[in-house]
């Protein structure tokens, strides 16, 4: 299942096309996408020379929202990781 969806994530992030040249109609598919911010601000940064702070920051919190999640879970099940590691 991760494998299919980081494929997923891979294709539908935009590395080989601008935010521009994606239909409005399936720009609702990029916004889930935590590669299309990424993608996003290091070409704007890099080639722009600017740096978009509403992307950073949506960025910032899809980020932060992970790490929190994954640390509530590891916490959660941490005497079980030791059984099967």
């Amino acid at each position: 299942m991760t494998g299919v969806m980081i494929l997923f994530l891979m294709l539908v992030s935009p590395i080989a096309y601008t935010q521009d040249m994606i239909p409005a109609a399936l720009m609702p598919l990029m916004y889930p996408n935590p590669l299309f911010y990424m993608i996003m601000l290091y070409r704007d940064t890099i080639i722009l020379g600017e740096i978009p702070l509403d992307l950073l920051g949506i960025f910032t919190l899809i980020s932060l929202t992970t790490f929190f999640s994954g640390y509530y879970v590891f916490n959660r099940l941490k005497s079980l990781f030791a059984d099967y590691v």
